[in-house]
């Protein structure tokens, strides 16, 4: 039995995922360690390696604190991108409804401009015999284009 489509691209995802992230930062804390277990066994004695060292654990031991004050705000952005991520789905249902319902709206109103346009000119045509009798009330002009009083 073959996988649906969206189990397939879930998989796909997850592995992607596993290939392109977790991989990569659990190989850099790997090799971090190694270099920190090779600085502690084989260059410790001396002292710029002490220093070196030191350095190193000043890094860790500021910015782990740092990173741990900081998580909160991390995880209230991770949260905001989330929601915005929900909401533009909503927003684009809610603005498709509102296409299909502006494209019917033209539809009915071109269809009803339609219909008053041909009802406009079956009356203007059934009316048409009248036109002689309006111009009556025109006023008479010379033949230089002056009206006669």
């Amino acid at each position: 039995m073959a996988a649906s489509p969206g189990r397939q691209a879930e998989a796909n995802h997850r592995r992607e995922t596993l290939l392109s992230i977790i991989l990569p930062v659990g190989g850099a804390g790997v090799v971090l360690l190694a270099v920190l277990a090779v600085t502690l066994l084989f260059l410790l004695p001396t002292r710029p390696q002490v220093s070196v060292l030191a350095d190193w654990l000043l890094m860790v031991f500021m910015l782990c604190p740092l990173a741990l004050c900081l998580l909160p705000v991390c995880i209230g952005l991770m949260t905001a991108v989330f929601a915005m991520n929900q909401l533009h789905g909503k927003t684009a249902r809610m603005m498709g409804k509102a296409e299909a319902l502006s494209q019917s709206l033209a539809e009915k109103t071109m269809d009803a401009t339609e219909t008053v346009s041909k009802k406009s000119i079956s009356l203007n045509a059934t009316l048409a015999h009248l036109d002689p009798l309006w111009r009556i009330f025109d006023g008479k002009e010379d033949n230089d284009g002056k009206l006669n009083p």
